[in-house]
């Protein structure tokens, strides 16, 4: 909270997480300054279950898929909407990412596509995922 509240006396306009990891820190950190605190994950939240309730979760790192669903299945429960979530992992992507292997990390993020079926919107669930998006041509959302 000392960085959120160093963030509000300095002149900051809001605070944006980028790390869902820090759920419960965001939350405290909401109830400490008056500036809006965001976690990363809401404004896709929210573009998705307004493309429809069929999501398809892509990620480079597993224990981002449990968490985000949680996410999407919360967010939908507060709009009383049913969503179905199929994921797919390409946790090779993550090992290239690291070894700034960046077109491979692109091609093997560009390769979940093929396992994806009947989705109204695609959603990656890391920010770094999103340099493989421009390759992607695609008849669906994708946040």
């Amino acid at each position: 909270m000392s960085l959120a509240s160093y963030a509000q006396y300095a002149g900051g306009d809001a605070i944006l997480f980028t790390c869902s990891a820090f759920g419960e820190a965001i939350d405290l950190c909401k109830g400490a300054v008056s500036i809006p605190v965001l976690k990363p994950n809401e404004a896709m939240l929210e573009e998705a279950l307004d493309q429809g309730g069929r999501i398809a979760l892509l990620a480079t790192f597993a224990p981002s898929i449990d968490s985000i669903t949680e996410e999407i299945m919360a967010a939908a429960e507060l709009r009383q909407m049913t969503v179905n979530v199929q994921s797919a992992l390409a946790s090779e992507a993550m090992a290239a990412l690291q070894a700034l292997d960046t077109a491979r990390h692109d091609r093997l993020v560009s390769e979940m596509i093929g396992s994806v079926a009947d989705a109204d919107v695609i959603c990656f669930a890391q920010f770094s995922m999103t340099t493989a998006a421009p390759a992607w041509h695609l008849p669906i959302g994708l946040c």
